[in-house]
């Protein structure tokens, strides 16, 4: 862990383990935490550069970093160091406690996910992720197939552990869908229950039947009672499913952009 701090900024660079095993380049994630007084130009080009010595002299190869849109100065200062733009994500919320959910017409059956349905829901995130826009196929210096084969892998971590819940939908006996759930405490002082819906896709013959609001849903129902949010995230022109989202009663809750630095 490289930690670098001025009386304005904390910069941090973590190395990804498992991001490096999986794409054969040393990755790393780069964290910019402002503090109470806002930092000048020359504050944050003279710790993110320092940082990123460290980083290139401990061998780390690729770095990313998150920064919320209003973060100017910092986008700027990173653009300056070398770091790409490579997707544009946002975010919707449903809150509990001032959202009623809408009643949705199923076509498909809505279970849990079982065992004997992981090859099935393998297959359906190859078809659905081969080539997605996403930040690591929009990246050169990543291995496109590599970068397929995180969604695959995405799924079988979700059965060791990932994830707390697997929705599938079913056609006629057939998993058509899945979406994978996640529970966790926010680290806000109020210590709020949440919820995400982590991973969704619908095979390619069983769209255009409302399957994946549905799932959605379903997902919202099994957190009632016992979270107060629930929050979904995509790409920025990911229209389709932010509909879905506003069609059930989602509002949009924050957005970010996501770099990238590669030597």
């Amino acid at each position: 862990m490289i930690k670098l701090e001025n009386n304005f900024i904390v910069v941090q660079i973590e190395k990804l383990d498992w991001d490096t095993n999986h794409f054969g380049i040393v990755m790393g994630n780069m964290t910019i935490h402002q503090k109470e007084q806002p930092p000048s130009r020359s504050d944050i080009d003279s710790l993110i550069g320092e940082a990123m010595n460290r980083a290139n002299k401990e061998g780390i190869e690729h770095i990313s970093i998150r920064l919320e849109p209003d973060s100017k100065k910092l986008i700027h200062a990173c653009e300056d160091r070398g770091f790409r733009l490579m997707d544009t994500r946002i975010e919707f919320i449903f809150d509990y406690k001032a959202t009623k959910l809408k009643e949705v017409k199923n076509q498909c059956i809505l279970r849990e996910g079982r065992a004997e349905d992981e090859e099935k829901l393998v297959s359906i995130s190859i078809e659905s992720f081969s080539n997605y826009i996403d930040r690591f196929h929009s990246d050169e210096k990543i291995d496109n197939a590599k970068a397929d084969k995180l969604y695959e892998l995405w799924v079988r971590n979700s059965y060791k552990g990932y994830a707390d819940s697997i929705i599938v939908a079913e056609i006629e006996g057939e998993p058509v869908g899945f979406s994978t759930f996640k529970e966790f405490v926010s680290q806000t002082d109020k210590g709020e229950k949440m919820g995400e819906i982590v991973l969704s896709a619908v095979s390619q013959s069983a769209r255009g039947k409302g399957v994946y609001t549905s799932m959605i849903c379903q997902g919202v129902r099994m957190g009632s009672g016992r979270m107060d949010y629930l929050l979904v995230k995509t790409q920025i022109d990911n229209r389709a499913v932010q509909k879905a989202w506003a069609s059930l009663g989602f509002k949009p809750y924050r957005s970010e952009y996501i770099f990238h630095y590669s030597k």
